[in-house]
This record gives structure tokens, C-alpha cells and sequence, in this order.
């Protein structure tokens, strides 16, 4: 992309329960040796083998979070499992994404919500929702909202401050 930006994806037609945990932990540190920042998303649940290889490789998490209550529960339901499991540290410098906030009021208080995850993590970002993203189509930067592009900037700040900041837990 005209950004630099570099995706190697995935095919859609592996599975993903294949990869074991050191294949992945082998893959991660080939690309640490020519790239300077790797991101990966990882399949759902923690306990999948491919995902235990990317939590042994990680520095830090974004976990993203939808803002109805089902999905805020499992979100902090990885936390938990995060902190029983050894890897507190993850869980206090992760950042969370509140995902598809919209403007208006619904029954779901965004702003407890909030709260609860600020109080567990490094940082707490909310990402509005946005008709563009919602296609599911490619995002193309400049057809975001303004309100949008500036939350996942904040996102993008957040996540280069844990490249800095000591790894402590918020009170």
C-alpha cells in the first residue's frame, strides 16, 4: 500500500487449530527480523494453539471490544483468563478498543463500560461507528469520518506509548 503498510494474510481455507504454538512463535520471530513493528490478529479464544503462539511473542494486546454487554463480558472474560494464566502483564498494558460506539443513546451505559476496561488496561480508546467500515469492504482511509480517523489515530497513540511506557498497572 502506498502507506507501507505490509499484510500477509492468512488463507481463509487453512485452519487455523493447525498451526501449532511454536510454528507460530517461528513465524513471529522471522518477521521480527525484517520488520520493526508486526501486528497480528489473532484467531478467537486464547485457547487456541495459534493464538497461545502469538500471546508468547507479544509485547503488548489490543483487545477490541464491542460495547454491547455480551461482548464487553468476553472481552473481560480474556483479561481474567490473561491474569489466572501468567500474562498479567499483557492484560495491564493492553489497550482496549471499544468498537462501533454509536452517538446515540442506547440501553448500554458506554461510559461504565469505559470504566471497567481503563481500570484493568494501559488505555481505553472508543471507535465510533462508521457507515464505512460497516460495508466490510477495504477501508479507505479518507472515506472515514473525521470523528473516526482522529479515534484510531488516538488508538494508534496509545498503542506506540506502550513502546515507552513502563508496563504498570492503572489504579
Amino acid at each position: 500500500a502506498e502507506s507501507r503498510l505490509e499484510v500477509i494474510a492468512g488463507d481463509h481455507r487453512t485452519d487455523a487449530d493447525a498451526l501449532e504454538r511454536a510454528a507460530v512463535r517461528q513465524a513471529v520471530g522471522l518477521l521480527e527480523r525484517h520488520y520493526n513493528l508486526v501486528c497480528l490478529d489473532t484467531p478467537a479464544g486464547v485457547l487456541n494453539p495459534a493464538a497461545q503462539g502469538v500471546l508468547d511473542a507479544a509485547d503488548q494486546i489490543v483487545l477490541v471490544s464491542p460495547t454491547g454487554l455480551d461482548g464487553a463480558r468476553a472481552a473481560s472474560s480474556t483479561l481474567d483468563w490473561l491474569e489466572e494464566h501468567g500474562r498479567a502483564d499483557l492484560a495491564y498494558s493492553a489497550v482496549t478498543a471499544l468498537n462501533g460506539v454509536r452517538a446515540e443513546r442506547g440501553d448500554v451505559d458506554v461510559n461504565r463500560i469505559e470504566e471497567h476496561f481503563a481500570s484493568r488496561c494501559r488505555a481505553c480508546v472508543r471507535i465510533p461507528w462508521d457507515p464505512h467500515i460497516e460495508t466490510g469492504a477495504e477501508v479507505v482511509l479518507e472515506e472515514l469520518r473525521p470523528g473516526t480517523r482522529d479515534a484510531f489515530l488516538e488508538l494508534a497513540a496509545a498503542v506506540a506509548r506502550g513502546f515507552t511506557e513502563p508496563q504498570q498497572r492503572r489504579t
